[in-house]
C-alpha cells in the first residue's frame, strides 16, 4: 500500500489593522494567496495571522504585487492623515495665540499702577474680548480647512483604491 505525503510547508505573516478594516485586509491578502490563520481582537486594533504554502506558484510576482499593494495602502493612510494635519497645526497655533491674548488681557486688568489703572482696565477688557473672539473662530476654521482638503484628497484616495483593487485582481489571477 502506497502512503501519501500530505505535508505542506507554510510561510506566515501577521498584520495589525484597525478593527474597522479587518475584512478589507483579509480580502486583500487572500487575493495574494494568503489564507487567514487566526485573529486576535483588541479594543482598537486587530492582529491578523496569515499563512501561505511556500510552494505557491508565481511567488515572485505575488511578492512584487504585494509590495505595490502595501505601498498603495500606505499612500492612502498618508492622504487620510493629511486631511487634518495642516488644519490641526494651524488651529493649534491660532488657539495658542488667542489664549495668550486672553491671558494678556486678564493680566492688564489686574495691573495696579496708580496713573494707568483705568487705561489698563479698558485695554485688558478689549484685549480679552479680541482673544475670546479669535478663540471662537478656531473650530469653524479647522472644520473649513478639513472640508477643503477632504474635497481635494478623496478623489485621489478613490483612484488609489481602484489601483489596489486592480492589483488584487491581477494577483488572484496568478494563483
Amino acid at each position: 500500500m502506497e502512503q501519501q505525503n500530505n505535508y505542506r510547508n507554510y510561510e506566515y505573516m501577521t498584520k495589525v489593522t484597525d478593527s474597522r478594516s479587518v475584512n478589507e485586509v483579509a480580502n486583500r491578502y487572500s487575493s495574494l494567496g494568503w489564507e487567514p490563520d487566526g485573529q486576535q481582537r483588541g479594543l482598537l486594533y486587530t492582529t491578523l495571522t496569515f499563512k501561505r504554502d511556500r510552494g505557491v506558484k508565481n511567488k515572485e510576482q505575488l511578492n512584487r504585487l504585494q509590495a505595490r499593494i502595501e505601498d498603495g495602502v500606505n499612500g492612502i493612510a498618508y492622504m487620510e492623515e493629511s486631511k487634518t494635519k495642516n488644519a490641526l497645526i494651524t488651529s493649534l497655533a491660532i488657539g495658542i495665540f488667542a489664549a495668550l491674548m486672553f491671558g494678556g488681557g486678564m493680566s492688564l486688568i489686574m495691573f495696579n499702577a496708580a496713573p494707568l489703572v483705568l487705561a489698563a482696565l479698558i485695554g485688558g477688557i478689549a484685549l480679552g474680548i479680541v482673544g475670546g473672539a479669535v478663540a471662537a473662530i478656531v473650530y469653524p476654521l479647522y472644520k473649513k480647512m478639513v472640508r477643503s482638503k477632504t474635497a481635494k484628497t478623496d478623489p485621489l484616495i478613490e483612484k488609489k483604491r481602484d489601483e489596489i483593487a486592480d492589483l488584487c485582481q491581477e494577483a488572484s489571477g496568478l494563483i
